[in-house]
């Protein structure tokens, strides 16, 4: 089906299509379906395989050990959790130590959050694109043209509609598989917890399971943990800049990732949250810049990023 590939007429008809019909009500698009749980993952799986077809091997398609995870949570390319998780958990019930076991088991579950918000966040972005765009398709008029010209606005139209419907039902799945990845692991995170109370990555893996649901004092009281247990580290920044984020208080956010960012270049999720902390298209459209300079084959710059460009999403 290649959902992700009809989102090409999308971009190119949309913005030359509506200036051309100007104002006048066309008929409304049709509502995405309701998704079963399979029907959206076999929608996600198909646009994750588009987007894997489409980009350079990363050599991270087939990671080998627990270094090669942690590369693909770096680079928080939705196309290659699964794979990476897979093999973490492979790693953890082959373990002979409790330590390795451990850190296998919470890379994999620290994928799986990752992997959902990845997919929300993609949600996010095209759900915004397709209202933006349904509002502008909701004043074209493609009969004000004669002959030809009709003809050819007609079916610019049509191809806009159904390149929007498409788009709505990749954002439907997404959201849907994306939800219940992190619900998924509620039980993982009070297992972590129980087991090892003392324990960095078991903090870790609770405050962003928190984080993701917006248990925001269940999450404060993990922090804080964290910032006993290890106040330098790279991910509670994170925690920190992304939390901020996720409750409006941009400054800090952006303090909080500039410092994760300085701490790891390679950390593509603390970019993407510096994107999502904007709501200025013109500082939208700068961060989206530096989004593909440093991670070009992004779920976001392939899927999102010319919506972004062409101003239909502001958050």
């Amino acid at each position: 089906m290649a959902v992700v590939r009809s989102l090409s007429p999308l971009i190119r008809l949309a913005v030359p299509l509506l200036v051309a019909c100007g104002a006048s009500g066309a008929r409304p698009i049709d509502p995405a379906p309701a998704l079963t749980n399979a029907s959206a993952e076999a929608i996600t799986a198909d646009a994750e395989q588009d987007l894997a077809d489409s980009t350079p091997p990363s050599g991270l398609d087939r990671p080998q050990d627990l270094d090669d995870a942690l590369a693909v949570l770096r680079s928080d390319r939705i196309d290659l959790f699964r794979a990476a998780i897979e093999r973490s958990e492979a790693i953890g019930e082959s373990a002979e130590d409790e330590d390795t076991r451990l850190r296998a088991q919470t890379m994999a579950t620290q994928l799986r959050l990752a992997w959902g918000e990845a997919e929300i966040i993609v949600a996010d972005i095209l759900q915004s694109a397709t209202t933006a765009i349904e509002a502008e398709l909701g004043r074209v008029a493609p009969h004000r043209g004669v002959g030809q010209q009709r003809a050819r606005l007609e079916q610019e139209n049509a191809q806009v509609r159904a390149a929007v419907v498409d788009a709505k039902r990749l954002s439907s799945a997404l959201r849907r598989t994306g939800s219940r990845r992190i619900l998924d692991n509620y039980g993982n995170v009070q297992r972590y917890l129980d087991a090892f109370p003392q324990h960095y990555l078991a903090h870790r893996i609770a405050a962003d399971f928190y984080r993701l649901v917006g248990d925001w004092g269940r999450f404060d009281e993990q922090v804080t943990t964290l910032q006993d247990l290890r106040p330098d580290s790279t991910g509670l920044k994170f925690l920190q800049g992304a939390s901020a984020a996720m409750r409006g208080q941009r400054s800090d956010a952006l303090r909080f990732l500039d410092q994760a960012i300085d701490d790891d270049r390679l950390f593509t999720r603390a970019r993407v949250y510096r994107l999502l902390a904007q709501s200025d298209l013109s500082a939208i459209q700068a961060e989206l810049r530096s989004l593909q300079e440093a991670a070009p084959h992004h779920q976001i710059v392939y899927w999102a990023a010319p919506l972004v460009e062409q101003g239909y999403v502001a958050r």
